[in-house]
């Protein structure tokens, strides 16, 4: 597919998430429904900390792949390229959550650790084979549940402690879960001992600065057994290119 161009940094133990510099994250993110379910839980704030950094609000995701930020000037044109990288028609993947830990890291502060089936290892690494990069996503498969400064780093295991007390969080033998039902204010629509979720978008997401002003530069919908939603990069460059005559066309 040739996304050569892409390797404008070579480093190889790049991380967008976890360095100061800017860069761009794949996201594998839930169903609106899951997601609702999942928002419940990431907006709770179960210990006090001292830093403003910590417990942040994001979008519940599985990172598939982090790249230097490729510098390019027209973002258009730069959403339809990192397009490329995503497979035509992948389907929608069902992740099942394996355990949840509390780490030492500002974006694996507590996370659910995610089975890594060999649907979604294949999709890590044809993602990285068409950027051009190396696979080595820290600790892939995961799903972060809460984002704690290392001001408060005392904090991440307490945490996931209050998060078993309240019975927010059920360890199993082979799998974990999450049960949003059990907190005060809930309403009844939350999800009951949700066990994973279904992968259903990949969102392209440019990581810079504050967490919350991270940007989501385009979502590309899963397949579902019908019709992807993804028609494919070519479609989209001749679409856009169409836009951009129109615009000039106005222009003159």
């Amino acid at each position: 597919m040739g996304m050569s161009f892409l390797i404008v940094i070579p480093r190889e133990q790049y991380s967008s998430e976890s360095s100061s510099s800017p860069g761009i994250s794949f996201w594998l993110v839930p169903t609106t429904y899951e997601t609702d379910t999942l928002r419940k839980i990431l907006a709770l704030r179960p210990v006090p900390v001292k830093s403003a950094s910590s417990f942040p609000t994001f979008h519940p995701h599985v990172t598939l792949a982090s790249i230097p930020d490729p510098n390019e000037p027209d973002g258009d044109m730069l959403a339809l390229r990192l397009r490329e990288s995503i497979p035509v028609g992948n389907p929608a993947l069902p992740l099942t959550f394996q355990s949840v830990e509390a780490g030492d890291t500002y974006t694996r502060s507590v996370y659910a650790n995610i089975t890594p089936t060999s649907e979604l290892m294949h999709l890590h690494a044809h993602i990285h084979t068409a950027l051009g990069h190396s696979a080595n996503t820290p600790k892939f498969p995961h799903m972060s549940l809460f984002y704690i400064a290392d001001e408060d780093a005392d904090a991440r295991v307490k945490t996931l402690q209050e998060l078993g007390r309240k019975g927010v969080v059920i360890q199993g033998a082979e799998h974990a879960t999450l049960d949003a039902r059990v907190l005060d204010e809930v309403d009844d629509n939350a999800i009951a001992h949700l066990n994973g979720f279904t992968a259903s978008e990949i969102w392209i997401v440019r990581i810079e600065g504050p967490v919350e002003e991270w940007k989501v530069l385009d979502k590309i919908v899963l397949s579902t057994g019908e019709k992807s939603h993804h028609y494919g990069f070519a479609h989209f460059k001749d679409a856009y290119h169409e836009m951009k005559d129109a615009m000039h066309a106005r222009a003159e």
